[in-house]
């Protein structure tokens, strides 16, 4: 997450020093699973690919334009905005196999809807679902969890409405695996007049898209949770947020995949796609082996750009983003009363009883690395913001995530072959997951297309 919202534009070797937050951080960091680069096809230096699932009812009544899920969802919720039916798109004939590379929870989530729309999914995973970046992300499910315009916030609350929808399911099926799950009151602090302006913009959005928020002052915050700081003037109390342990869900969320429907090709990894004829006829495996599929998700996050140019000679605005975060002890102290963002940087106590607390921008993308020199300046965020905390221990953390223009997502086909789609979150995954997943099942099941589709730069994406 970057800093300003004129920072989307800046190369990512000019981004440093402020907060990258942490809201909801996944999108492939420390994950080399599902699909990696193939030796010797030339292109970019060094970069693989991860895998995903995730369940819940299926999508019918599909005409010309339906709201949500459509009248004749399962549940009945009122969840997507509009889906256009166009001809040409789907795959409603014939036998249906997909395939699905990437392991963390965007590629879960996308194997678990196409499984529960009736496709025989493959989820191909190297180190197991959540092993890279997932795992090490906040686990928070947070609309505007960085500088987002109103667009943006709206859809991650679209995707907040579908996680509320298929939480239940997953919890049932996750057998006795607790993922800490808990409702979170997130604190968005100001501390002068442009903070303050620019968190009262960010109120102005989120109440705008239905969320539950309200404006509270410094002394009403200070009642809420003592240990925050004299100098807050006030802030946005952003009520609909959820937080997680991250490895704890993809382990649960495992289980509710395998039991919807979707097979794990456990300790396999890409090496290549099989085109012929103009569309996807299999995954090639490092094993020489190849996994027969109609359709593919990349769900890659970081390493997407790698695997799409090495394989298939695509250029796509995608590239590392090095984050630094750090798990912090309570000790004897309570837990905190709310979270809190302020300077980029999300401070949330888990249930566990860590306090997450990051992200800052590492410029090494994927060569990140735990530094002395973040772990300081993080604790100076905490310590400024919450002076009467004091961690009794800290845990460094490096990892990386996608970064795509504007953090919109890149979702959709791919153009010029049939059957290749891609779910691609910027910094924001954990929370943009369950969208994704909607918008790539209900495209590639119904040829149903979300408006989001034709915004992402993927629409334009020409080979080489």
């Amino acid at each position: 997450m970057r800093s300003s919202a004129s920072e989307h534009s800046q190369p990512l070797h000019e981004r440093c020093s402020r907060g990258a937050g942490d809201g909801d951080r996944d999108d492939g960091a420390g994950v080399v699973s599902g699909c990696v680069a193939r030796p010797g096809t030339g292109g970019r230096d060094g970069r693989a690919v991860p895998d995903h699932l995730d369940d819940g009812p299926d999508i019918g009544g599909f005409g010309e334009t339906h709201d949500a899920l459509g009248p004749h969802d399962a549940l009945g919720a009122r969840l997507l905005p509009e889906f256009e039916v166009r001809p040409g798109h789907g795959v409603r004939q014939g036998r249906r196999t997909g395939a699905v590379g990437g392991g963390g929870v965007g590629g879960c989530f996308s194997a678990y809807r196409l499984a529960a729309m009736g496709v025989s999914i493959t989820l191909v995973e190297q180190e197991g679902p959540g092993a890279g970046a997932t795992g090490n992300s906040a686990g928070n499910i947070q609309p505007a969890s960085g500088d987002d315009d109103a667009y943006k916030i709206a859809l991650g609350a679209e995707s907040l409405a579908l996680w509320r929808n298929q939480l239940p399911r997953i919890k049932e099926a996750a057998g006795e695996i607790d993922f800490l799950e808990q409702d979170v009151r997130y604190f968005y602090a100001a501390t002068n007049d442009q903070e303050e302006e620019d968190v009262r913009r960010i109120l102005r959005d989120v109440t705008a898209a239905g969320l539950k928020a309200e404006w509270v002052d410094g002394a009403a915050a200070r009642q809420m949770e003592h240990r925050l700081s004299p100098s807050i003037t006030g802030g946005m109390l952003h009520t609909d947020c959820i937080q997680m342990d991250p490895k704890l869900f993809m382990a649960a969320f495992a289980n509710a995949a395998e039991a919807a429907g979707v097979t794990f090709q456990r300790k396999s990894q890409a090496a290549g796609l099989t085109v012929t004829g103009g569309r996807i006829r299999g995954v090639n495996l490092q094993d020489t082996s190849t996994l027969e599929c109609s359709s593919v998700v990349l769900a890659t996050g970081a390493w997407t750009l790698k695997a799409v140019f090495d394989w298939l000679g695509y250029d796509l605005p995608v590239e590392p983003f090095g984050l630094q975060k750090l798990h912090l002890g309570l000790g004897t102290a309570a837990p905190l009363h709310c979270a809190v963002r302020w300077n980029g940087v999300n401070i949330v106590c888990r249930r566990d009883g860590l306090v997450h607390a990051g992200s800052r921008f590492d410029p090494a993308g994927f060569d990140a690395q735990p530094s002395a020199e973040s772990e300081q300046w993080l604790l100076e965020q905490v310590a400024a913001i919450l002076p009467g905390f004091q961690p009794s221990g800290v845990e460094n953390i490096a990892a990386f995530a996608a970064s795509t223009p504007a953090r919109i997502p890149l979702i959709g086909q791919l153009p010029g072959i049939d059957g290749i789609y891609l779910a691609v979150p910027s910094t924001d995954g954990f929370l943009m997951a369950a969208v994704l997943a909607e918008m790539t099942a209900n495209l590639m099941v119904n040829g149903a297309t979300h408006h989001l589709i034709d915004r992402s730069t993927l629409a334009q994406a020409k080979a080489r």
